[in-house]
């Protein structure tokens, strides 16, 4: 703004103390419909400002490398220590098996770079979850399998009861944005990307395991988003899913099973269909949000009561 003029400053400065005024009246009579288009409008305006200033730059000289980001979100007390929890629940899902032992505390440390202390608070969190068992001079065993379900001590642990709210809250932000994500990312997919996941859902609906059909879908947008602002904070929120795990098996879990999901998204891939795509993935996103709350008010946590539904 300090390179426009002075009629550009004041006429924008208008524009945003009369949309700012307008923010601020729907927000006190609760109308997110309305709020949400106008916050999306005032960004895309705020964009073409930004393409019109760097489109009068000159040409760089050099190929320029994209701008790494970090969700710092994650990088903050006690949500560092909820990050690598899910790291490790990561590692404990694809590359460990029931009864098998997680490296040394030391050890993790330096593989993922916190301190000893972050480690602890991390396993302490999957402990409570039912995840693994640490056991003096033995080390952790993870306690996971197919045939042995992990045990959950109580739902009002207060790591299992704050992971858990955590997994709603993502859940509830992924509720909104999918269907503007799925439409965003969709038409830059790649035919081996789509492929890929065609292969997923079909080894999903001979083997049963609907369960794995949202976050397979969803990670199908989050590795392939052109933003890496938007991959990074769609990973982030992937990998809060990991703390619904205790959720798997209480009553009801019939929206983890559910095969005619997997079939329509499936079919929306084959056929390159969007609008069915991301329909279809709001619709379980929907599902998913609405047991994921019941389930935590029949466990004691009335927290999650005024995690509401928004409308989608």
């Amino acid at each position: 703004m300090r390179l426009k003029d002075k009629a550009y400053i004041y006429g924008y400065m208008t524009y945003l103390k009369k949309e700012t005024a307008q923010i601020l009246s729907l927000c006190r009579s609760s109308d997110y419909g309305r709020l949400k288009a106008l916050l999306v409008c005032l960004y895309q305006k705020h964009i073409e400002g930004e393409h019109h200033y760097y489109e009068s730059l000159p040409p760089s000289e050099y190929p320029v490398e994209p701008i790494p980001y970090e969700w710092n979100y994650f990088s903050e007390r006690p949500l560092v220590n909820f990050n690598l929890a899910m790291k490790l629940l990561r590692q404990i899902y694809s590359s460990l098996g029931n009864q098998e032992y997680l490296p040394s505390f030391s050890s993790l440390a330096k593989q993922y770079s916190v301190p000893l202390i972050t480690v602890r608070r991390a396993v302490k969190i999957l402990s409570d979850i039912g995840i693994v068992e640490t056991t003096p001079g033995k080390g952790t065993r993870v306690l996971v399998g197919l045939d042995n379900p992990a045990p959950i001590s109580s739902f009002t642990t207060p790591n299992l009861k704050k992971a858990l709210l955590q997994y709603l809250q993502s859940m509830q932000i992924i509720l909104i944005i999918c269907k503007d994500v799925a439409r965003s990312v969709f038409p830059m997919l790649t035919d081996s990307s789509i492929q890929s996941t065609v292969s997923w859902l079909q080894n999903i609906i001979i083997s049963r395991d609907y369960y794995m059909t949202f976050g397979v879908c969803f990670v199908l947008l989050s590795e392939n988003a052109q933003s890496p602002a938007l991959r990074e904070i769609l990973g982030g929120l992937m990998h809060f899913q990991y703390l619904g795990y205790p959720l798997n098996d209480m009553k009801p879990y019939d929206f983890r099973f559910d095969s005619r999901s997997t079939a329509v998204l499936l079919k929306s891939l084959e056929e390159r269909d969007v609008e069915l795509f991301a329909a279809e993935l709001q619709s379980l996103a929907l599902d998913i949000f609405k047991a994921g709350k019941e389930k935590l008010i029949a466990g004691g946590i009335h927290e999650a009561e005024v995690i509401a539904l928004p409308s989608v």
